[in-house]
């Protein structure tokens, strides 16, 4: 089913923005509120009826340019904006205003790596251990780390090997 829904665990409480940027004037930002004051979205559940205000908004520039223009969300104890991006990770339009009032609006430009306006997510994590192979490390059977002075059946990790011994 298409729409907006609040994919997090936690209920929603905050500012849900269609936002217009000026490319050429950063500081040039306007904000159309939909959601009303004190709204909230339950976790893991649809905008619903707010979706529908985005057939209802009027956005009348007052400079001929180009704007960015996305939805965000701001929950109330975050301090940055959240871009809402779409199937397949599009998170805005660009729209330009001709000198005499026409607007086109186009799909964002195609990622470019290290492009400041490009939005990415993360794919892969790595990380690099070296373990030695005469560092050896005791377990209880709980997962937990014990000293080597531990009594009873415990887990010994060294290097790649790893046993089961009673002491």
């Amino acid at each position: 089913k298409e729409g907006l829904y609040n994919m997090s665990y936690r209920d929603f409480t905050g500012r849900w923005c269609l936002v217009f940027e000026n490319v050429d004037d950063p500081e040039s930002v306007e904000y159309i509120d939909l959601l009303d004051e004190g709204d909230v979205v339950e976790a893991f559940y649809g905008f619903g009826a707010q979706s529908a205000k985005l057939g209802e908004i009027t956005f009348e520039p007052s400079d001929a340019g180009t704007y960015r223009l996305y939805l965000a969300t701001q929950d109330a104890g975050e301090a940055a904006w959240q871009y809402v991006r779409s199937e397949g990770g599009a998170f805005y339009y660009e729209m330009t205003v001709s000198a005499d009032g026409k607007m086109t609006i186009a799909e964002a430009p195609t990622y470019t790596a290290g492009a400041a306006s490009s939005s990415t997510a993360v794919h892969e994590v790595r990380q690099s251990v070296t373990v030695p192979s005469s560092a050896v490390r005791y377990y209880d059977l709980n997962g937990r780390e014990v000293g080597a002075s531990a009594k009873g059946l415990v887990i010994r990790r060294q290097g790649d090997r790893v046993q089961k011994i009673f002491k």
